[in-house]
């Protein structure tokens, strides 16, 4: 079956949950893609998972349609900026990256990477979801 990909739109394809397990605030400095090859890569936001269960839905147009996507809304509603966010001791957040598909072509990333201050010192984690768009070959056509 060959599906056309969501080219030229902002999705969000790039999230991980990160989750502060030591005992002072990090913050967030850059999220970026590992190996991004035929995207376009926007914003990245983060929400604070406050227990209500309303994450981002991951592959949902950002923003997120009311109609087709309630599940999102509230998390939308509640983002910030991920560069800058800080997450307490004990806190959760879900961090996205805005993809943009640019061809129909083979598209994707490895992987997100998130760096941040902790301490004083900086640090890198980086999650081990990787994206990919298969292109439209002959097969399709």
């Amino acid at each position: 079956m060959c599906i056309t990909p969501h080219v030229g739109e902002d999705r969000a394809l790039g999230a991980t949950y990160a989750t502060n397990e030591g005992s002072s605030d990090i913050t967030i400095t850059s999220v970026e893609l590992v190996d991004a090859t035929g995207v376009e890569v926007g914003d990245a936001f983060a929400v604070l998972d406050d227990g209500s269960d309303d994450g981002y839905s991951v592959g949902a147009p950002v923003p997120p349609d009311p109609e087709d996507d309630a599940y999102s809304v509230p998390a939308w509603e509640r983002r910030v900026d991920a560069e800058g966010a800080v997450i307490a001791p004990g806190e959760t957040w879900q961090v996205i990256q805005v993809v943009k598909v640019t061809s129909a072509a083979d598209a994707g990333f490895e992987a997100l990477r998130i760096e941040y201050t902790e301490d004083g010192s900086t640090r890198v984690a980086q999650n081990t979801t990787r994206m990919e768009v298969e292109g439209r070959g002959a097969q399709c056509e």
